[in-house]
């Protein structure tokens, strides 16, 4: 049995305004608990443990800053009933094995952080359905996923990475792969074998071309190639399930997207050191939105996408752009 909220709150170091949402959290008995936003910390708050009902836990610090929190403490195996845990924008270098025993957890998110590995607690909890390591120090990537079996989401985002890890295409249920803000070169053949694949984001690389493997998927219906110097958009394009996707043609001219995806938060999530301006810009640019491409311009093949793109006038009504880019971006 572990101590109660009263207990814990004697020998507190927690911010009372954290306390505050804690007990709020204990009168009625809410299973979930959201404390990002809080860069003031600098331990654990343990006052949660008491929680004993939550599923769903949000713990860190901020876009703008992070926490100094340096360590999950042990007592984590108290919330039984975890099915979500979220510790971002902290200190933290490593994860207590007391996390092995939370058997319900489905959602592990650890954005950045300062892990420089995947830890090995994380490699033994095969249960996981998303897994976030997004914007941390990661030098290496695990050589064997395969025992992960019901992942669906992995974000590694923000990692420097120079390739999507060999290992990532072992997730036979995988869905949603997030690659933003690494220095990946090009999208290999091997994404062939992810055939639930349904959302690839690849923004901010330096990706030039987009494979046939690619658009073969069977499943794949987004694409994010935001910010990539792409020059060539493949033949099979004009064949795929695609719903929307979303790129920069390497011209000027053609700083626009494809559908309607917009870009906000999601841009800055994998950024390790992002400033109060870059935050305020992520959240006010929004990119043109322009209708699909005519089906009888894609059947006529990848140059003729392109010449439809490079010829564009943002002014033209019809095309649904709803901003000013240049304005936007103060260009």
């Amino acid at each position: 049995m572990f101590p109660s909220l009263t207990t814990f709150k004697q020998m507190s170091n927690t911010p009372g305004n954290i306390l505050k949402k804690i007990e709020k959290a204990q009168e009625e008995q809410a299973t979930e608990l959201y404390l990002y936003w809080h860069p003031e910390l600098t331990e654990f708050p343990e006052e949660v443990f008491a929680l004993e009902q939550l599923e769903v836990l949000r713990v860190g610090g901020s876009f703008e800053e992070n926490c100094t929190i340096e360590v999950i403490p042990d007592e984590i195996k108290a919330l039984k009933n975890l099915k979500e845990l979220h510790f971002g924008f902290a200190q933290v270098t490593t994860l207590p094995d007391a996390l092995l025993e939370l058997k319900n957890l489905k959602v592990l998110s650890l954005p950045r952080n300062l892990f420089t590995e995947v830890p090995e607690q994380v490699m033994k909890m095969t249960q996981l359905e998303t897994l976030s390591v997004a914007g941390n120090l990661l030098e290496s990537f695990p050589e064997d996923m395969s025992a992960f079996k019901d992942l669906t989401v992995l974000d590694i985002s923000g990692n420097d990475l120079d390739s999507i890890p060999a290992s990532v295409f072992q997730l036979e249920k995988l869905e949603r792969l997030y690659s933003n803000f690494n220095l990946l070169t090009e999208v290999p053949g091997d994404i062939r074998q992810l055939k639930g694949l349904k959302e690839l984001q690849l923004m901010y690389n330096d990706i030039s071309t987009v494979p046939d493997e690619l658009m073969a998927l069977p499943k794949i219906d987004q694409i994010n190639l935001l910010c990539n110097p792409i020059n060539m958009l493949p033949e099979s394009m004009s064949t795929s399930n695609l719903k929307s996707m979303a790129l920069n043609i390497e011209d000027e001219e053609a700083k626009v997207m494809m559908n309607d995806m917009t870009v906000g938060r999601a841009l800055i999530y994998g950024m390790r050191e992002p400033s109060k301006a870059s935050e305020k810009y992520f959240r006010q640019i929004r990119y043109p939105k322009i209708s699909n491409v005519p089906k009888e311009i894609v059947r006529q093949g990848t140059q003729a996408v392109k010449e439809f793109l490079l010829n564009l006038d943002l002014d033209d009504p019809s095309l649904d752009i709803d901003i000013d880019i240049d304005e936007e971006m103060n260009l």
